[in-house]
C-alpha cells in the first residue's frame, strides 16, 4: 500500500481516507548511551553536548521538535550526564 505524501511524518489516514495530525503533545529525546562512535569526542564531553557548527547536537533536536506540533520535550539522559552538564 502506498503512503500518501501527507501522513509520512506521523500522520494517519482515517477509514475516510482524511488525514489528521495525532493527538500528540509531548516529545521524548533519547540522548543517552555512552558515544563510543564518537569518540575522542566522548571522552570529555557528553554526545549530546558535542558541538557541530557552533551549536550543541541536542539543542538542533529540541528545535527540531519545536517546528512540529509538540507542546513539550522530555530529555532522557545516562546516569550523571546531569552532572556532566554542571548540575542541570
Amino acid at each position: 500500500m502506498m503512503v500518501p505524501k501527507e501522513s509520512r511524518h506521523g500522520d494517519q489516514p482515517n477509514r475516510f481516507g482524511k488525514v489528521e495530525k495525532p493527538e500528540v503533545t509531548k516529545a521524548v529525546i533519547l540522548v543517552g548511551g555512552w558515544g563510543t562512535r564518537l569518540r575522542p569526542l566522548t571522552y570529555t564531553v557528553p554526545k549530546p553536548l558535542i558541538s557541530f557548527c557552533n551549536k550543541p547536537i541536542l539543542k538542533y533536536q529540541i528545535e527540531k521538535a519545536g517546528q512540529s506540533w509538540y507542546k513539550g520535550d522530555y530529555i532522557s539522559i545516562k546516569l550523571l550526564q546531569r552532572e556532566d552538564y554542571g548540575g542541570g
